[in-house]
């Protein structure tokens, strides 16, 4: 399939197909074969822009997030879902960082020692 044909198929602008195709061929996830001053474009690759496409649509900010996640094998739901997951683990340690900060156990135990010592020193 040609370009024009690739862009139809997408139902793209021809500048943003170009785009793609130029990330795509970086993150060497498309081989076009080069006929003469032509690319010719495979359904592989078609489906890779296909892929693209649902990705960006899915929630992907820009292009080269959609690719990074294309090359995890991660869709962009996924890739929301383990930052939540994340964003809730770091919460709950800064959390547990807070309290050892605030009130240490050891701390507790040392002025209780002393405090100990301390009735025996006068005695």
């Amino acid at each position: 399939m040609n370009f024009k044909g690739l862009c139809t198929q997408l139902g793209e602008d021809t500048e943003k197909v170009r785009y793609w195709s130029r990330l795509l061929k970086q993150a060497e996830l498309i081989d076009p074969k080069n006929k003469g001053t032509r690319y010719e474009f495979s359904d592989g690759d078609l489906n890779q822009f296909r892929k693209l496409k649902e990705y960006l649509s899915d929630g992907a900010q820009t292009a080269t997030e959609a690719l990074r996640l294309m090359k995890k094998n991660l869709s962009p739901a996924e890739a929301i879902e383990r930052l939540e997951v994340v964003n809730r683990q770091l919460e709950q340690t800064q959390k547990k960082l807070l309290q050892l900060r605030e009130d240490p156990w050891y701390l507790k135990v040392v002025t209780w020692f002393r405090g100990k010592l301390n009735l025996f020193r006068k005695a």
